[in-house]
């Protein structure tokens, strides 16, 4: 991706990590209108399976103690 130096807007928003982050916008001017990438600049570690913010899949523990029950009932010849 190239980007061109110029005119640009950083805004602050609220956003749901739940749902998927747009990649472009659609700015409506009179007359015209445009697309913009969008770019995010500092989205926290989050993992969709505890829907905590802060940390990522390799560091969840909900998802850890799933993993380990399973192994456990699974040596055990449980499944």
């Amino acid at each position: 991706m190239s980007f061109v130096f110029g005119h640009y807007a950083r805004l602050q928003v609220e956003i749901d990590l739940l749902h998927q982050q747009p990649s472009k916008l659609l700015v409506e001017r009179e007359g015209y209108n445009f697309i913009v990438p969008v770019t995010f600049e500092h989205l926290p570690g989050f993992f969709i399976h505890c829907h905590a913010i802060g940390h990522v899949i390799r560091e969840c523990r909900s998802l850890q103690k799933i993993q380990a029950d399973f192994s456990k009932d699974k040596s055990k010849g449980v499944c």
